[in-house]
This record gives C-alpha cells, sequence and structure tokens, in this order.
C-alpha cells in the first residue's frame, strides 16, 4: 500500500516528466516564435501561426495516451464508464475543437481576432488539460509499476 511519502514521490516524479515533456512541445513554438519576432512579425501575427492549434491538437491526444495507458495498467478494474466520460470530454471540447481551429486558421487568408483568441485559448487549456490528465496519468503508471 503506498505511502505519503511515496505518493509525495510519485507527484514529483510525474511533475517533472509532464513538465519536460510540455517544454519539448512548447520548444519548436518558442523558436518560431522568436524568429518571427526578429523577421519584425508583430505580436498578433505571432498569435495568428496555425502552430498554436497543431500544439493543442498534440498535447490533448499526448494527455489522453497517458490518461488512459494509466488507468489501464492498473490491477484493479477501472470503471470504464468514467474513462470513457473523460475520454469523450477531451475529444469533443478540446480535441476537436482544436483540429477545427486548426483547418480555419490554414484556411483563412487573414484570422479574425475572434478565431486567434480562441485558437490562443485552446492552447492555454491544452496545456492545463495535458498537465492535469497527464500527471495522473503517468502516477497512475508509476504506482503500478511499483505495486
Amino acid at each position: 500500500m503506498p505511502t505519503q511519502h511515496s505518493d509525495l514521490k510519485l507527484l514529483g516524479s510525474s511533475a517533472a516528466v509532464i513538465t519536460s515533456e510540455l517544454l519539448f512541445v512548447l520548444l519548436p513554438l518558442v523558436v518560431i516564435a522568436l524568429i518571427r519576432l526578429a523577421g519584425g512579425h508583430s505580436l498578433r501575427e505571432l498569435l495568428a501561426i496555425p502552430e498554436w492549434s497543431f500544439g493543442s491538437a498534440v498535447l490533448i491526444g499526448q494527455a489522453l495516451v497517458k490518461l488512459v495507458s494509466g488507468v489501464a495498467a492498473q490491477r484493479s478494474p477501472a470503471r470504464w464508464e468514467s474513462l470513457a466520460f473523460v475520454v469523450s470530454v477531451m475529444v469533443v471540447l478540446a480535441l476537436v475543437p482544436s483540429l477545427i481551429v486548426l483547418a480555419l486558421m490554414l484556411t483563412a487568408s487573414t484570422a479574425s481576432t475572434a478565431l486567434i483568441t480562441m485558437q490562443m485559448l485552446l492552447f492555454g487549456m491544452s496545456v492545463v488539460v495535458f498537465y492535469t490528465a497527464g500527471s495522473l496519468g503517468h502516477r497512475l503508471l508509476d504506482r503500478s509499476a511499483h505495486e
């Protein structure tokens, strides 16, 4: 049975792993941002690049994989209904909107302020979802490996 000390150790471990994975997703966006800003592009132009939506989709997909993997690795049977609900919510409220915004950003001649705002809100939400669901999934994987 896990102790409070081992739970804190797992939490710290999962936070470190998730943060490092998040940094590698953000790295290309940081490079693109630096190049564009050095090239004289405005902040609005930087926020209008479709890579933000692409990053959102990647983060949501990675969060789904981590969460489902963590639940699947548990020895005790998980309630599949709860997992199905969480996965459905993540797909319907995060992944699909990110892909729709990506398609709109790629096809728009000029992105509207509303579309740019939606893209950035979805990106922010995807970071939170990745960190939350990814950490939970990683903790579950770690816990099952130490049982």
